[in-house]
């Protein structure tokens, strides 16, 4: 059963639950490297299969209008469409309608974004930069 959880970027809870993902040598390859961080102007969406997180999505707060997506987490296994559907759309509800949200994709994720309403605003090596903003 997927469970949702969402917490603030401090949160002890946090740590307790993405540490061991984050600190994983084969996590940080497949995001090329590149370290996973936090503070208290983000808020995270975990995904949870059995108590366990399989994916995760950082938003930081860029101002009062916008919202960054970057760094996100979706495990190999379990369906990598079905987990970051069952995020964005959890996203999407709570700030698509008053908020821009910009964000930066592995190219294997970039049909599933434009599926949720993301448009390419510019491509990359590795990523693409998509937005979404409600008109």
């Amino acid at each position: 059963m997927l469970e949702l959880k969402k917490l603030d970027g401090l949160s002890p809870e946090l740590y307790e639950r993405v540490g061991p993902l984050v600190m994983n040598p084969a996590v940080l390859r497949q995001n090329n490297n590149y370290p996973y961080k936090t503070s208290k102007n983000f808020v995270w969406f975990l995904l949870l299969m059995e108590g366990r997180v399989t994916a995760f999505i950082p938003l930081e707060s860029m101002n009062a209008r916008q919202l960054k997506l970057d760094n996100y987490y979706v495990s190999a296994t379990g369906g990598r469409e079905k987990q970051l559907s069952f995020l964005l759309r959890a996203i999407l509800e709570e700030y698509g309608a008053e908020r821009e949200i910009l964000a930066l994709a592995h190219k294997r994720d970039v049909d599933v974004f434009v599926k949720w309403g993301f448009f390419v605003v510019n491509e990359l090596v590795n990523y693409s930069k998509l937005v979404f903003k409600r008109e």
